[in-house]
């Protein structure tokens, strides 16, 4: 007797989602979502993994699921293919029994969540009206005038010399920001009725962040997953025009100084280089899923001198152009903040007697410095890599 009809297999999970996945191209896509994880799928196995849901996974399933999604898709599909697809191809995560399959590895090495998205429901709630075209378009224009008159109100009046308080506070401001702007993806996901989680904290390499469980965002249309992903710095942006109508008011030089940093963030967030905010919004925007894998792709066409796409060669050179751009920016800030670190550093230690309030400045240099070098080493690392897999032809990517 054939194996296929003897082997019983898990039942689905009746929490996974499977809807059509809104990519911007004329290939029909689904998005298959568990447990925070999203697979990408082809219609002939979103048309398996749903009519399992209606199938009791026991002997003979294989042969009735062929059945169903070959009348549902009006093309022939064999009992094999089905269980080859079920047994090796679909994440075990999607089923029932799960044992001894790992999880999908998060990018965090350690994360804890702060607030759920139940107790963040009320403060969503009120923010959620600032999603929307109008009253976005106006706020931002309104902060872009009050940035214009920080800036100018901090070149005429000079900066002041800021104290250990100053520092402290700067910093607890900046940190809030990075808050809010966690908030702004739960807002936007809350604003188009997608699911989500709440915030929490960890260390992403060697840094620690936070992060906001936005995982329904995928289910959303294009256009939306977009608002999600540049709503995180568009919140945070909406903060520092707060801060800025403050620092206007009192002339604070903490309050100058968590602007400049928060702003410096919002950019580095916005670089398409990294897998941050950037990268899934032109993701988005341009309807390209996996847009890493695409431009080593063409990277590695231009450099085999294998003909390239005009749309492709257009989409490289525009990532190459803003990668240049992001590193340049990136070299000229950590380059001045790692001089002026070291040199704060040293001189902090060498004036510095054996008393606490005396070795404090100098160990918050320190400890600026050593957020400057970890930086640095971890962005040289991921570019590396990048690199790296751009040189060297990998058969499975193709």
């Amino acid at each position: 007797m054939n194996a296929m009809n003897t082997t019983a297999f898990p039942r689905l999970r009746d929490e996974v989602i499977v809807r059509p996945f809104d990519g911007g191209g004329k290939q029909s896509r689904y998005v298959v979502a568990i447990d925070g994880q999203h697979f990408i799928v082809a219609p002939a196995v979103a048309a398996i993994l749903d009519e399992a849901r209606h199938c009791v996974m026991s002997d003979g399933v294989f042969e009735t699921l062929a059945q169903r999604v070959s009348h549902r898709l009006g093309t022939c599909i064999t009992p094999r293919q089905v269980e080859t697809l079920m047994r090796e191809r679909v994440p075990k995560a999607l089923f029932e029994s799960t044992t001894g399959i790992d999880a999908e590895r998060s990018p965090l090495i350690w994360q804890r969540l702060l607030f759920s998205g139940t107790r963040l429901k009320s403060a969503l709630a009120l923010a959620s009206p600032l999603f929307t075209l109008r009253v976005a378009i106006g706020a931002c224009a309104l902060v872009v005038l009050i940035d214009v008159l920080v800036a100018l109100q901090a070149s005429g009046h000079g900066l002041e010399a800021a104290g250990i308080a100053d520092y402290s506070l700067s910093l607890a401001l900046t940190v809030a920001g990075i808050f809010i702007h966690e908030l702004g993806h739960l807002c936007a996901c809350h604003r188009f009725g997608a699911r989500h989680g709440g915030i929490g904290c960890g260390i992403y390499w060697c840094l620690p962040a936070f992060y906001a469980e936005v995982h329904g965002a995928w289910t959303l249309q294009r256009i939306q997953r977009a608002a999600v992903d540049a709503g995180g710095v568009y919140l945070q942006f909406l903060f520092c025009g707060v801060l800025g109508v403050l620092y206007l008011l009192s002339l604070a030089p903490a309050l100058l100084s968590a602007i400049v940093l928060s702003h410096l963030l919002m950019l580095h967030t916005l670089n398409p280089v990294l897998k941050f905010d950037g990268y899934w919004l032109l993701s988005d925007l341009t309807g390209i899923h996996n847009l890493h894998r695409r431009v080593r792709d063409t990277a590695r066409g231009l450099l085999h001198r294998r003909h390239v796409p005009r749309g492709e060669a257009a989409l490289f050179a525009s990532f190459v152009i803003i990668a240049l751009a992001y590193l340049a920016y990136l070299l000229a800030v950590l380059g001045q903040n790692l001089g002026w670190s070291a040199a704060s550093f040293s001189s902090a230690i060498a004036a510095a007697d054996l008393s606490l309030p005396a070795l404090l400045p100098a160990l918050g240099k320190g400890a600026l410095l050593a957020l400057m070098l970890t930086m640095a080493f971890g962005i040289a690392s991921a570019l590396g890599r990048a690199g790296e897999k751009v040189l060297t032809e990998t058969p499975n990517e193709h």
